[in-house]
C-alpha cells in the first residue's frame, strides 16, 4: 500500500540530489492520467511553497486532483509508553484497539522510527505494553487488509513490524506460509511474525532480484511503482517471546536475538515495511515520471492488490 506534490526522500542508492520543485512538478503531470494534468497544471501554485518531505504544511494536506484523497496529521512520533496510552484510551472511548494509520503525504511517515531498547523485554511491565502494541499493529493490519505494516506508519516510535501469514519454522529459522486465505476465521490466533529492530544480514545475489509492482496502503489508490527487490533475504531481529514464570528465560526469552530466511512475497513484504521503517516509500525507489497509474479499479499485478498490499 504519491500525493499529487510527491515530495520524495533520496534512497541510499538513488541520485545524491532531489530535482528542483519544478522539475518534479512537471514529472509528475507526466505521470497522472491525462484528465487530471489541467488540474494539476492549474493548481502548481498550492504546491510551490512546500519545502521538504517533512514540512507541517503537509498535514491533512488535500490536493484538488485528488478529491477523495486527504493526508494525515497524526500526532507523535510516539514513544511506546505514549501509543500504550493511547491504546487505552480509544479502548475506553469504545473506539477498539486498532491503531490509526497515516496518509500520505503527512509528514510523520518521513521520520525513521527508533530501535527498541532492551529494557523494553526485561521488565514484565514494559514487556506487557510492548506486545499490546504489537497486537494492536497486528489487529490494524488485518483491519487494513494490509500483508504487512509497520509500527511507524503509525506514528510509533518504534522499529516493530507485522508480517502476516510468515511463521518462523521452529529449528528452521525459515519464514513459511501459513495460510493464504484473507478471511481465515483463524487469522486472529495463528500466523504473522512480529520483528523487533530487523535488520538484513544477508541477501541473495544482485543478479537474482526481482521486479514487484507495488502499491501501498498509505499512498492515493491507483499509485504504483515497479521496483527491484532482493530475491531472498536473512533478517536479524529480536523476538516478542513470552514471559513465562521463569523470568522469560529460555528460547523464547523476550528480547532473544533470532534471524529468519524470507524468499518470495515474504521477502518483498519484508523490504517494503523496513522502509517504511527508516521512513522510505515507494515513490522514493523510482524517478517519479516512472509512477504506474492504474485506473481500471481492479486489483495491482504480482499479488499486490488493495485487498493484498502493503501498509
Amino acid at each position: 500500500s504519491s500525493s499529487l506534490i510527491l515530495p520524495t526522500a533520496v534512497a541510499p542508492a538513488a541520485i545524491a540530489a532531489s530535482p528542483s520543485e519544478a522539475d518534479a512538478d512537471a514529472r509528475i503531470a507526466k505521470a497522472l492520467p491525462s484528465r487530471h494534468r489541467r488540474l494539476h497544471d492549474e493548481n502548481i501554485a498550492t504546491a510551490s511553497g512546500i519545502r521538504g518531505i517533512r514540512d507541517p504544511r503537509l498535514r491533512d494536506y488535500r490536493h484538488p486532483s485528488l478529491p477523495d484523497w486527504k493526508g494525515t496529521a497524526l500526532p507523535g512520533p510516539l514513544s511506546l509508553s505514549q501509543a500504550h496510552h493511547l491504546l487505552l484510551a480509544r479502548s475506553d472511548d469504545g473506539g477498539g484497539t486498532a491503531l490509526p494509520m497515516a496518509k500520505y503525504p503527512d509528514p510523520i511517515l518521513r521520520i525513521p522510527s527508533s530501535p527498541v531498547p532492551l529494557s523494553a523485554f526485561r521488565r514484565r511491565s514494559h514487556w506487557r505494553r510492548l506486545r499490546s502494541i504489537a497486537e494492536a499493529l497486528k489487529r490494524t493490519a488485518r483491519e487494513e487488509g494490509a500483508v504487512g505494516l509497520a509500527a511507524q506508519q503509525c506514528g510509533i516510535d518504534a522499529s516493530l513490524i507485522f508480517i502476516d501469514g510468515a511463521v518462523s519454522a521452529a529449528g528452521t529459522g525459515k519464514g513459511v506460509a501459513k495460510r493464504s486465505s484473507r478471511n481465515d476465521e483463524r487469522r486472529d490466533d495463528e500466523g504473522g511474525i512480529f520483528l523487533v529492530n530487523p535488520r538484513i544480514v544477508q541477501r541473495s545475489p544482485e543478479s537474482k532480484m526481482k521486479v514487484w509492482t507495488e502499491e501501498c496502503l498509505v499512498l492515493p489508490p491507483g499509485f504504483r511503482a515497479a521496483l527491484l527487490r532482493d530475491a531472498e533475504i536473512v533478517v536479524e531481529y529480536e523476538s516478542l517471546g513470552r514471559w513465562d514464570s521463569e523470568g522469560g528465560r529460555g528460547d523464547d526469552a523476550p528480547g532473544t536475538t533470532r534471524r529468519i530466511a524470507l524468499s518470495g512475497e515474504f521477502a518483498r513484504c519484508a523490504q517494503h515495511e523496513m522502509d517504511h521503517d527508516r521512513g522510505v516509500l515507494i515513490v522514493d525507489h523510482v524517478p517519479l515520471g516512472e509512477l504506474l497509474w492504474r485506473d481500471d479499479g481492479g486489483s495491482g499485478v504480482d499479488g499486490h492488490g488493495n485487498g493484498n498490499g502493503n501498509g
